[in-house]
């Protein structure tokens, strides 16, 4: 008697690629396995069975990648989007904080005298904790002074890319690094009867930004990236601002109260 016909073997393989939920790998394994069995069925003169099975691995592995297709389309476009909407919720949360450290500058220039600079940190223990190159310990002497009762205010940039640890104890460990995303304005002055480098106050031009985010460099050149090229900043007078800035174009630190002898002096985050 003649021998009983055996399933093809690659026609079992392709459907059980094409349920397997590997895309792409298993859809292309799927494929090869289907056109392979099928050719091998018809050459097999009635030995080998399963052109059922093949066309069913063949249909659900072609269906398979065209809904990878269409969800690889639907996230394409919605990406775009999706980030945008995250960039706008960054830069009001950027907003509502420069607004919070705003209230904190005032209590501390009350008390001070101006914002907080060299001058401002002999006041605290350990002067030397907050002054330095960079803006995250002048910022520190309104956590240290007692102005400000979390670090939350400081970071900024898309979610995850800045974190506060809101650890502030011991004082070393009040916004280090990674902790600030605002740059931090002190002024040149030498309209006094000796060059200081001191903080700014509401005594001075109302237009001048003291808080800005996110500068690229002290010259005023905008990262475009966190905020789609707009910028945030906090003026003297309270007004806090979002504004585009286009390569080549005005900066944050153009103000008309700046002049050779009033000049800013930029301190970057770290």
């Amino acid at each position: 008697m003649p021998a009983a016909p055996k399933t093809s073997k690659l026609a079992i393989a392709s459907l059980v690629c094409a349920l397997i939920p590997i895309v792409p790998l298993t859809t292309v394994a799927a494929l090869i396995c289907s056109v392979k069995a099928k050719k091998n069925i018809r050459e097999s003169q009635g030995t080998l069975t399963g052109s059922g099975l093949a066309t069913a691995g063949l249909v659900i592995s072609l269906v398979m990648g065209f809904m990878v297709l269409i969800i690889a389309a639907l996230a394409a476009l919605a990406t775009p989007a999706i980030l945008k909407q995250k960039r706008q919720a960054e830069m009001t949360r950027a907003m509502s904080n420069s607004k919070q450290i705003y209230l904190c500058m005032m209590d501390f220039e009350s008390d001070m005298g101006t914002f907080p600079d060299d001058l401002t940190a002999k006041e605290l223990p350990d002067p030397a904790l907050y002054q330095g190159n960079s803006a995250n310990p002048y910022l520190a002497q309104l956590i240290a002074g007692g102005y400000c009762y979390d670090e939350i205010m400081f970071p900024m940039g898309p979610a995850g890319s800045q974190k506060s640890d809101n650890i502030m104890n011991p004082p070393e460990e009040i916004l280090k690094k990674g902790e600030n995303g605002w740059a931090y304005l002190l002024v040149d002055d030498k309209t006094e009867e000796e060059d200081v480098v001191r903080g700014l106050s509401t005594s001075d031009g109302g237009d001048i930004p003291f808080l800005i985010a996110p500068l690229a460099d002290s010259n005023g050149k905008i990262d475009p990236k966190p905020f789609d090229g707009r910028a945030v900043y906090i003026r003297i007078d309270g007004s806090a601002r979002q504004e585009r800035y286009a390569p080549g174009g005005t900066s944050p630190l153009d103000s008309t109260s700046w002049n050779n002898d009033f000049r800013p002096v930029v301190k970057m985050p770290k």
